[in-house]
């Protein structure tokens, strides 16, 4: 047995029907394995080829960093550039917390996530959020104070 949905109007109202379909049939049962099987690996490749460039993103911002820092690269004006990298950096952060929730959502799928707890406190969440608004601010030319 498999759940299905399909959009369909009742008396002019759209509605979505959810049933049960049997997939008995081996043809049937064979093509949903096999849909599953291909989802799974789609969502392994995609997690490890986002996660390679994302990590050396953010391993060559740290290293601009430092050598700015160090006085060995630039001169005037480096504090704005650390901004700038510092942005990056974040931004990166972000999408690859993004990819490893979609790696998650596999593995829960699968049944073989297990949960880490994470130790936390309300001003790093705090700062986590005015990051991301003060990112997207500065997108949108928006000054926030």
């Amino acid at each position: 047995m498999i759940l299905r949905t399909r959009q369909i109007t009742f008396n002019g109202i759209p509605s979505n029907l959810i049933y049960f379909d049997d997939i008995s049939d081996s043809r049937q049962l064979q093509h949903a394995k096999l849909k599953d099987e291909m989802q799974r690996l789609y969502s392994a490749n995609f997690s490890h080829e986002m996660r390679t460039p994302l990590s050396t993103i953010i391993n060559y911002t740290d290293l601009m960093v430092q050598r700015i820092k160090s006085g060995s690269v630039f001169g005037p004006g480096a504090d704005l550039i650390i901004d700038d990298l510092k942005i990056v950096k974040f931004s990166s952060m972000l999408m690859l917390k993004q990819v490893n929730d979609i790696l998650d959502t596999e593995q829960i799928a699968q049944g073989t996530f297990i949960a880490k707890p994470e130790k936390t406190t309300a001003r790093s969440i705090i700062n986590e959020v005015v990051q991301a608004l003060t990112l997207k601010a500065t997108s949108l030319k928006i000054r926030l104070s």
